[in-house]
């Protein structure tokens, strides 16, 4: 089965083509970390005879030294290898959401090219990594077309009949449930997700009340998403103002974002799920555990597209799938929730 994936490949000259470029960026972050040239050809899956040429081919083109290699003493980034990569990282950063987004339209488009593509649900979610390994797996018998919102704003949508499936996350009493009724609408629990803090390594922060010191950047969630929600709650919870927080206004919109954020330098810490921290090799300090909810409407819910999708969020082969993404438990995935029951 094709799969979509839109990425970055912006170093290249006549000389060094963009796959090459790529995989020169892939050394360098290697080498700054590894400290060794074969070290690092080895993290990025090459021969050392190949990390060296890929390095010479590299510096010919950008006419300066990208690394200095001591014989005995191992290897650092150079000036300009260090800017490149802080270059790369940024840019990795800034236009994460928008690659995300073309892979997701993209995905749609070929899926809607298989042979025999089953009925198609279209699902306005809060952004979630284990939505999105579901729609994958779904491929084959419902064509989910997905679109990552707020929490707030997904529910709304499916409210006002915009989409078939609302994803979310809130909290026992939170104002969003008043948008659903039980005669109308159906719930089932997708996923509990662990929550916290994604942080810099080296920035030392361990706890809320650490994000408030005297040079410490912060990068949020945008106002109306579930996650932004669950952070002022926390924070409320301390007695900690927002104001306090330097970057609070600074927004991205889907977890990943957040991280790439964090992993390029433009911040020390962020808030959102575990799997996060993780992909963009982090820290992570928990501080919740909370559930994710779908919502349809009643004839969707007795639809054989969204029973086939909870079919398969029962299985296990969707469940040995989502074992692979930390922080996440699927084990009751597929369940219809009381809306009395329906709590963080």
């Amino acid at each position: 089965m094709l799969r979509a994936a839109a990425t970055l490949a912006w170093l290249h000259s006549p000389a060094l083509p963009r796959e090459q470029g790529a995989a020169l960026l892939r050394l360098l972050a290697a080498l700054e970390d590894a400290g060794t040239l074969r070290a690092a050809a080895r993290r990025t899956g090459i021969s050392y005879r190949s990390a060296w040429n890929l390095l010479g081919s590299g510096e010919r083109a950008c006419g300066v030294p990208l690394a200095e290699l001591r014989r005995g003493h191992g290897a650092a980034l150079a000036p300009a290898g260090r800017r490149l990569l802080e270059l790369d990282r940024r840019l990795a950063a800034q236009l994460a959401p928008h690659l995300e987004r073309a892979s997701r339209e993209a995905q749609a488009a070929l899926d809607a090219l298989a042979p025999g593509a089953g009925e198609s649900l279209v699902v306005h979610a809060s952004h979630d990594l284990a939505l999105a390994e579901l729609r994958t797996l779904a491929a084959a018998a419902v064509r989910l077309e997905l679109h990552f919102h707020g929490s707030l704003d997904s529910v709304e949508a499916l409210a006002r009949r915009r989409c078939d499936v609302a994803g979310f996350h809130a909290g026992e009493g939170d104002p969003l449930w008043r948008l659903l009724r039980p005669r109308q609408h159906r719930i089932v629990q997708f996923a509990v997700r662990e929550q916290g803090l994604i942080v810099r390594p080296g920035a030392k922060v361990r706890s809320l009340r650490d994000l408030t010191r005297s040079g410490v950047r912060f990068i949020n969630r945008q106002e109306g998403s579930g996650t932004r929600q669950l952070l002022e709650q926390l924070l409320a919870a301390e007695g900690i103002s927002p104001a306090r927080i330097a970057g609070y206004a600074d927004e991205e919109l889907t977890h990943l974002a957040v991280g790439a954020t964090i992993a390029a330098g433009r911040a020390d810490a962020g808030f959102g799920i575990r799997a996060a921290a993780v992909r963009n090799g982090l820290h992570f300090v928990s501080l919740a555990r909370e559930r994710y909810y779908l919502a349809c409407s009643a004839h969707t819910y007795a639809s054989p597209a969204f029973g086939a999708l909870r079919s398969l969020m029962a299985s296990r082969r969707f469940r040995s799938r989502i074992a692979r993404l930390p922080g996440y438990d699927v084990s009751r995935s597929g369940e219809p929730v009381e809306f009395a029951g329906a709590k963080r």
